[in-house]
């Protein structure tokens, strides 16, 4: 089959991954995820679950982010060039997604459209 220094270095990357595998894995089994800790209501300090602000006015949006402690950032399209458009000067389409738990302070992205008439 192959050389013993070429066998004996793929047996030392195996045990390596498996080493890495079992810490991650232990990790993530003790420590609690972000919906878990939305579910119970402990956010950890300095961090904000972001809001849903999915087909609100563009002035209501802003406003919602700067409460929750966020930093909005308004993208705008013109025309319903989209197919998940809301109704003209509504919010949509935001980054991070609703509900996840991100650092007070993060740049909100969301886009809203307008038309000339």
């Amino acid at each position: 089959m192959f050389p013993n220094p070429i066998r004996n270095s793929l047996t030392l990357v195996e045990v390596k991954f498996y080493f890495l595998v079992s810490v991650l894995s232990f990790w993530l089994a003790w420590s609690p995820s972000y919906a878990q800790m939305r579910e119970v209501g402990t956010i950890p300090k300095g961090m904000v679950s972001v809001p849903n602000i999915e087909c609100k006015g563009k002035a209501e949006a802003d406003r919602i982010f700067r409460a929750a402690g966020l930093r909005p950032v308004s993208i705008a399209i013109y025309g319903p060039v989209d197919p998940d458009t809301c109704d003209a000067y509504q919010a949509y389409r935001q980054d991070p997604r609703p509900g996840m738990i991100v650092p007070r302070g993060t740049k909100v992205t969301y886009r809203f459209w307008w038309e000339h008439g």
